[in-house]
């Protein structure tokens, strides 16, 4: 949830500035930011970076709105399921078969839907700290 914020804020870099066609975050252990960024923009690009995950590492204004637009994609990601449409009815299907029921599939929505916004905000300032 986290990566999809700081994601959809580094949409200022790609597209106000021209800068990248690129620049993402990924959580691996952390959050990790990277891409290409034309090197004229560079600095720019650097700014608008750093500013972005300031901004969310304090919860600015804008930190709610971006919460809420995370979780509704993170959830269409999570039914659709990256495999695409068959994918997810053969899961339904196995699912309905076996007699397991959809507790794994309801388990991750769940999930998803009840994410607390508080612990986001608290992993965003202990994931986001500038480093010494």
């Amino acid at each position: 949830m986290l990566t999809q914020i700081i994601n959809e804020r580094l949409r200022i870099v790609r597209e106000s500035l021209g800068a990248s066609y690129g620049v993402y975050s990924v959580y691996r252990g952390g959050v990790i930011v990277g891409g290409d960024v034309e090197p004229a923009y560079a600095a720019e690009a650097a700014r608008a970076i750093l500013d972005a995950i300031a901004h969310v590492r304090e919860g600015d204004a804008g930190f709610v709105a971006d919460f809420v637009a995370a979780r509704k994609q993170v959830l269409a990601r999570a039914l659709a399921q990256p495999l695409g449409p068959a994918a997810r009815v053969s899961q339904l299907q196995r699912a309905v078969e076996t007699g397991r029921g959809l507790g794994e599939l309801e388990a991750e929505s769940e999930a998803i839907r009840t994410l607390d916004i508080q612990a986001v905000s608290d992993l965003a300032a202990r994931e986001l700290k500038p480093t010494a």
